[in-house]
Parts: C-alpha cells; sequence; structure tokens
C-alpha cells in the first residue's frame, strides 16, 4: 500500500482510493476486486485493464467505457448490474461467472512494464 487512501484487503496497490480487495493495481479510484490493472475507475472485477470506466467483468482492456465481459452496454444496463453487485450472494454469482469468464481469455506470460 503507496499512497492509497480508504483501501482494504489489497496487495501492492499504490496511488489508490476507495479500492477494495485489488492486486498489483495503481492509479485506481472506486475499484473492487481487480488485478494487473491501472487508472481505471468506478469497476469491478478487472483484470489486466487500463483507463477503463464504468466497466464489470473484463479483461485485456484499454481506454473503454461501458462494458461489461468486454461487450459495450448502455449506462442504464451498466447501472442496473452495478446496483446488482451491492447484493453479496448477486455478487458472489457474479464472480463465479467472472471466474469462468476469465478462463476463456487470453493471459501474458510475463507482465513487464
Amino acid at each position: 500500500m503507496n499512497n492509497s487512501h480508504d483501501a482494504i484487503d489489497n496487495s501492492f496497490v499504490g496511488n489508490s482510493e476507495y479500492v477494495y480487495e485489488c492486486i498489483d493495481c495503481y492509479d485506481m479510484y472506486k475499484a473492487y476486486f481487480c488485478q494487473q490493472s491501472t487508472s481505471c475507475r468506478n469497476s469491478y472485477f478487472l483484470s489486466n485493464c487500463t483507463n477503463c470506466e464504468n466497466c464489470i467483468g473484463c479483461h485485456n482492456l484499454n481506454g473503454k467505457s461501458y462494458y461489461i465481459f468486454n461487450a459495450p452496454v448502455t449506462q442504464q444496463e451498466y447501472e442496473v448490474v452495478c446496483n446488482s453487485l451491492r447484493n453479496y450472494s448477486a455478487r458472489e454469482e457474479f464472480r463465479e461467472k467472472y471466474l469462468q469468464f476469465l478462463k476463456e481469455q487470453i493471459f501474458q506470460s510475463n507482465n513487464i512494464v
């Protein structure tokens, strides 16, 4: 934790605010359950994303807004899913779908910065 505020249960997080259960993330704001992401805002369940806003359950995106499972959605669709994630059981169900989604994705062998 480096220069981060209101951050809980994180590992290797820097310059971030309002982050929860993030791993290896930097310059994040209101990000939850993210991994290896940078400069993302208002997002849940991201993996290897950069400069994303209002994204849920995405992997390998760069500079996108309003995406769910790497597919574009409207602001209203995003808000419906985002509001449902406030419920613990719905969030755990979504986490399972996200983990299945990640099994079908391509991952880099190395993450060299």
